[in-house]
């Protein structure tokens, strides 16, 4: 944290907020592949999905590597709840009572993960955190008449944002069963959603490029970047399919913290038990390209191809190269 956090979140306080946080941005202890990728990844997830949301005046989340609240506050909401997601529970109570949360003109550096198989942890828990509160905390704050319309909207959105990754893997295998079955061309209302989406990411990167060449980062090294998070969350994908589905059907989660730092050999390289998932959507893939083969549908093998070949890309960061422990 920087030398002057805490003065400026007791001013913040005292000019009549109930609880602050800050944005953070990723560093590494370990120099590869993997810790670079992530720490672009998350300085992007912080500024955009962080601040973005208090400058739109949208769902406050209070980021759980940073918090000053009210003593007095954080009692009158019970505390913190007995859940892997406290900082999400915690905002959503506050929130709901009407209490105002602020973010301060700071930056928090958080170590991120040096290893696949720890973004994986991490980003699991995070799933579950979504959906735990979606079964558990979503009456409250849409109930609540201290939380305006577009709050409400974009807490179900917050909720969403990990589970929905979920929707990749559902989209490629609807894909695979359409094109089998013969239906190769959607309908009209499904082509123009397409279009719509693809113009609006396509505005989306226009401006993250310009907002993270501010940031330092160089357009190749944005767009390189871009689809190697991309092709990551393809990879994470399948396993977060599965995780979600577990979600939802029980509440108990193993918490474990976040590998970080120099990690053990089988943190480094991972076991089949490790990528059991990832590894199976592959073989998937491949008796789906057989079938589709057989069914003489060229254009959808091509189109499993390259998601195939995108996930065994990803696969060489479960095995970082270039470490470099720094002092």
């Amino acid at each position: 944290m920087p030398s002057d956090y805490l003065q400026k979140a007791v001013i913040a306080l005292l000019n009549g907020y109930d609880a602050v946080t800050a944005v953070w941005r990723g560093y590494y202890t370990v120099d590869n592949s993997v810790s670079r990728l992530l720490k672009f990844m998350y300085d992007l997830y912080s500024d955009v999905f962080i601040r973005g949301r208090f400058l739109g005046n949208g769902f406050p989340i209070i980021t759980s590597n940073n918090l000053v609240i009210w003593r007095k506050i954080l009692d009158l909401v019970d505390g913190f709840c007995e859940c892997t997601g406290e900082d999400l529970n915690l905002t959503i109570k506050l929130r709901s009572r009407g209490y105002r949360i602020g973010l301060i003109d700071s930056i928090v550096y958080s170590e991120v993960p040096q290893t696949y198989l720890a973004f994986k942890k991490q980003f699991s828990r995070w799933l579950f955190n979504g959906i735990w509160s979606l079964k558990h905390d979503l009456k409250l704050i849409l109930t609540s008449r201290e939380v305006t319309i577009w709050e409400k909207i974009d807490s179900i959105l917050w909720m969403l944002q990990i589970p929905s990754t979920s929707f990749v893997p559902l989209s490629i295998l609807i894909t695979i069963v359409l094109s089998v079955i013969g239906v190769l061309i959607p309908p009209i209302s499904i082509t123009l959603l397409e279009i719509l989406n693809t113009s609006i990411s396509a505005i989306l990167g226009i401006i993250l490029l310009l907002f993270f060449k501010k940031m330092g980062y160089k357009t190749w090294d944005f767009l390189t970047n871009m689809a190697k998070a991309i092709s990551l969350m393809i990879l994470i994908s399948f396993p977060m399919l599965v995780y979600s589905i577990e979600s939802l059907i029980t509440d108990e989660w193993e918490w474990i913290p976040t590998p970080k730092g120099p990690s053990p050999h089988h943190m480094r390289i991972g076991s089949f038990k490790d990528l059991v998932h990832e590894l199976f959507a592959i073989l998937i893939l491949v008796i789906a390209m057989v079938v589709l083969i057989l069914y003489k549908q060229l254009l959808t093998t091509i189109y499993v191809l390259s998601i195939m070949l995108i996930m065994m890309y990803s696969l060489r960061f479960t095995i970082p190269q270039k470490a470099l422990v720094k002092q």
